[in-house]
């Protein structure tokens, strides 16, 4: 699926990119989709994986808000 509402990697979706969103990715850091925790939310660039490309659209939304 495909983010919407403009904060692609709000992963917790709070309506916010913040230190849960970060948290999440750190949580589940180097899973893929074989892995029963895998939370496709998190892979925000669709790879099948939770990695650093990931982290980098935290840091590009850091703090933005949906409104």
């Amino acid at each position: 699926g495909i983010e919407l509402r403009g904060l692609k990697s709000d992963n917790t979706r709070s309506d916010r990119v913040d230190g849960g969103d970060l948290e999440q990715i750190a949580r589940l850091w180097t899973l893929e989709t074989t892995d029963n925790q895998f939370n496709a939310k998190a892979d925000t660039n669709f790879d099948g994986s939770i990695s650093g490309e990931d982290l980098l659209d935290v840091a590009v939304d850091w703090a933005k808000t949906y409104q």
